[in-house]
C-alpha cells in the first residue's frame, strides 16, 4: 500500500514540476541576480570540489557538434572573425574562412594541403582558388553563393586559373 502512495506522490511531483518549470526558472534567475556574491561563492566551491567531474564533462561536450561549433566561434571571435557558414558541416571537414565573415567547410586534406595565413592575401588567394575549384566540382550550380562571398580575391583567382 505504501508503494502505491509513493508512486502517486512521485507522479504528482513530476506533473507539478512540468507545469511550473518556467516559474521555477524565473525564481532561480531572480535569486541569482539578488545574491550574486553568494552564487559566485557557491559555484566556486562546487568547481573546486568537482574539478575532475567538470573537466570530464567539458572534454565530452567539446567532441559534440555543438561543442565544436562553440569552440570555433569563440576562437574566431578572439581572432576578430565572424562565423557564417555557407555550406553544411560534413565528416572529416574543417572550416575555412574565405573572408572575415564567411566560412566554407572543406575536406581536411584540402585545408592542410595549402598552408595559409588569413592576414597574408597571397596565401589566401591560392587556397581560395583551390576551394573554388573543389566547390565547383561538388556544387556546380550552388557555387555562386561562395563566389559572391569571396568577391575580393575573385579577380586574383581568375588570374591564377589563367596561369599555366
Amino acid at each position: 500500500m505504501a508503494y502505491k502512495d509513493q508512486e502517486k506522490r512521485r507522479k504528482a511531483q513530476q506533473r507539478y514540476e512540468e507545469r511550473n518549470r518556467a516559474k521555477r526558472i524565473e525564481a532561480q534567475r531572480i535569486y541569482k541576480e539578488n545574491n550574486k556574491e553568494k552564487s559566485r561563492e557557491s559555484q566556486h566551491k562546487y568547481r573546486l570540489a568537482n574539478k575532475e567531474k567538470i573537466n570530464k564533462y567539458h572534454r565530452r561536450w567539446c567532441k559534440t557538434p555543438t561543442g565544436r561549433l562553440c569552440k570555433q566561434q569563440s576562437r574566431n571571435k578572439r581572432r576578430a572573425l565572424k562565423f557564417i557558414p555557407l555550406n553544411e558541416y560534413f565528416e572529416d571537414s574543417e572550416a575555412h574562412h574565405i573572408n572575415d565573415n564567411e566560412v566554407v567547410y572543406i575536406p581536411k586534406e584540402l585545408h592542410e594541403q595549402y598552408p595559409h595565413n588569413h592576414k597574408k592575401i597571397e596565401t589566401m588567394v591560392v587556397i581560395n582558388a583551390a576551394v573554388v575549384r573543389w566547390l565547383q566540382s561538388i556544387y556546380p550550380y550552388k557555387c555562386q553563393k561562395f563566389v559572391r562571398a569571396s568577391a575580393q580575391p575573385i579577380q586574383k583567382i581568375a588570374r591564377l586559373d589563367q596561369m599555366p
